[in-house]
């Protein structure tokens, strides 16, 4: 045997060697969620999909952008099925998150709780190509990570690669396997997000959120807490339907809206005050414990500074982008957690509304 003959039988095992893991062998992998003070909640809707050769390429790509994210170790990914079924209940669109708005995120959150963050996405391509006189796998797709709070895009991403792209030598390296390919692509466009930069984005938001918030601690004439003696930090109590609505009680010289009523893990009363112009949204939410309820205000305004309105916890300030010159009001009263919004010139309506409804729940 010639020492060519050798060198090439040697180079085929060497190369056999290194693509055998990549697409012969058996492979796994898995990541054990790390629950951490920095991890930023985000929430993967499932991608939509343009891809007329795989129906499920939109649920293939988006557990494996899951997968991904929950390896990075810095997130905290909410279950799939979860957010699946937050957008059924919601009456959002079947299947996918592509082109949701502000408001659908909002409705997302009122059930599975504060995101931050959203990953939407779309899937352009997802099959087979011949690349010469060959065939392989295709895959293009493209993701956007959506800020919850105001729904504004903080990046964009896009991926397309075929399993001919690592071929090397003697056609070893190439990819066959669509789902190989596609744990590939997701993994580089995982890896083009610079999470140091979004998590300096993110902050840069504080100061003006936190001198919004600031403004609350004014508002309180009591600098005090409540006494854990008021009627809604008894977390004994049942409230049915009725009960619950009844405590969006009138207020002298606002009309109120119907009293609207639903159950998602909690129960939650809704209804609108409105005057000469204006409207404010008001939502009441059961958390049963006052602990929760405290958690869940937090959990909307965990950069933002903590006041204080009637002797509660609150937060106050300008309302997200989808709503420009709106004014919210969250305040944790009790075992409940009361949400008010308006417009930022009506502050003392949403004020006066807010004192009402706490008065009544004494």
């Amino acid at each position: 045997m010639t020492i060519r003959k050798l060198f090439q039988m040697a180079l085929l095992t060497f190369l056999s060697a290194s693509a055998g893991c990549k697409e012969g062998g058996p492979g796994t992998s898995g990541y054990l969620a790390r629950p951490g003070p920095e991890q930023m909640r985000i929430a993967v809707l499932p991608f939509d999909s343009a891809s007329l050769q795989f129906e499920n390429a939109g649920q293939v790509v988006s557990q494996e952008v899951v997968t991904e994210l929950m390896g990075t170790g810095v997130f905290e990914v909410v279950d799939p099925g979860a957010v699946y079924q937050a957008m059924v209940d919601a009456g959002l669109r079947n299947g996918n998150g592509y082109g949701l708005g502000p408001d659908g995120l909002q409705k997302l959150q009122d059930r599975i709780g504060p995101v931050r963050l959203f990953v939407v996405g779309i899937v352009q391509e997802f099959g087979e190509v011949r690349v010469g006189p060959a065939t392989y796998p295709a895959i293009s797709l493209n993701a956007r990570l959506l800020d919850g709070e105001t729904g504004s895009i903080l990046w964009s991403g896009s991926v397309s690669r075929t399993g001919a792209d690592s071929e090397k030598f003697f056609g070893l390296g190439a990819v066959h396997s669509v789902g190989r390919l596609a744990r590939a692509a997701v993994r580089d466009l995982i890896g083009s997000l610079n999470r140091r930069e979004l998590a300096h984005i993110l902050r840069a938001s504080e100061p003006r959120v936190a001198k919004a918030s600031a403004r609350v601690a004014s508002v309180s004439p009591s600098p005090s807490r409540r006494s854990r003696s008021e009627r809604y930090f008894n977390e004994s109590a049942t409230y049915s339907e009725s009960e619950l609505k009844a405590l969006l009680v009138e207020v002298p010289g606002v009309r109120r809206s119907p009293v609207e009523y639903r159950l998602h893990h909690y129960s939650i009363a809704e209804a609108a005050y409105s005057g000469d112009r204006f409207e404010i949204r008001t939502k009441l939410i059961d958390y049963l414990a006052a602990q929760p309820a405290l958690e869940f205000v937090k959990h909307n305004h965990q950069r933002e500074v903590e006041g204080e309105f009637v002797g509660l916890p609150a937060y106050a300030g300008p309302s997200p982008a989808q709503n420009p010159g709106g004014y919210h009001l969250d305040i944790a009263v009790g075992r409940f957690g009361l949400f008010l919004e308006g417009p930022s010139d009506r502050q003392s309506s949403v004020e006066q509304v807010a004192r009402a409804i706490i008065h009544g729940m004494k």
